[in-house]
């Protein structure tokens, strides 16, 4: 196996974990969508996340799940699966989704 062997599976493989780490991230926001705007404003308080953002005249409390979601995508997906457990929310269709895709890219 030459140099240029072994540069290609270096970067097959960084591509095919880009792609799995973006899949995750789409999996997440679908995810925390699925959680109710109580359930939501819980989880920022148990993680010390701010449920505050910028208005017009400064900041407020979010009103929307597209305004707390942003601020929760920086959790684990093993932390937002916990809390799906937690509140009930269905969860297995995407984490079924996520591993097919990752058998799919052969990690």
């Amino acid at each position: 196996m030459g140099l240029l062997d072994k540069v290609k599976k270096v970067v097959d493989d960084s591509v095919k974990k880009m792609k799995y780490k973006q899949k995750e991230k789409e999996i997440k926001e679908v995810l925390l969508h699925r959680f109710a705007m109580w359930q939501l404003e819980r989880i920022c308080v148990a993680k010390k996340i701010s449920p505050m953002v910028e208005g017009k005249r400064g900041k407020r409390r979010a009103k929307t799940k597209n305004e707390l979601v942003p601020k929760l995508m920086r959790l684990e997906i093993k932390d937002i699966i916990r809390y799906a457990k937690k509140f009930n929310v269905k969860y297995e269709d995407l984490i079924e989704e996520l591993e097919e895709y990752k058998k799919s890219l052969g990690l």
